[in-house]
């Protein structure tokens, strides 16, 4: 990571998908699996646009998409 603004952008989402995990894992999880399908697929997707701009950042030197 060169840029400054990259490392604020990754400890940012880092926080954000450490956050989001905890509602998918151990006492959240029941939360998660009360939620309708729709609200789980959409919490799943934000995961993942999370996890995808982080690796971004972190394996091409910036975030795209």
């Amino acid at each position: 990571m060169r840029n400054p603004n990259d490392e604020m952008r990754l400890e940012n989402l880092t926080a954000q998908a450490s956050g989001l995990a905890l509602m998918l894992y151990g006492g959240g999880a029941e939360y998660f699996q009360s939620m309708f399908a729709r609200d789980q697929d959409n919490v799943l997707w934000l995961l993942s646009d999370l996890l995808h701009e982080m690796d971004g950042i972190v394996n091409r030197g910036g975030s795209h998409g």
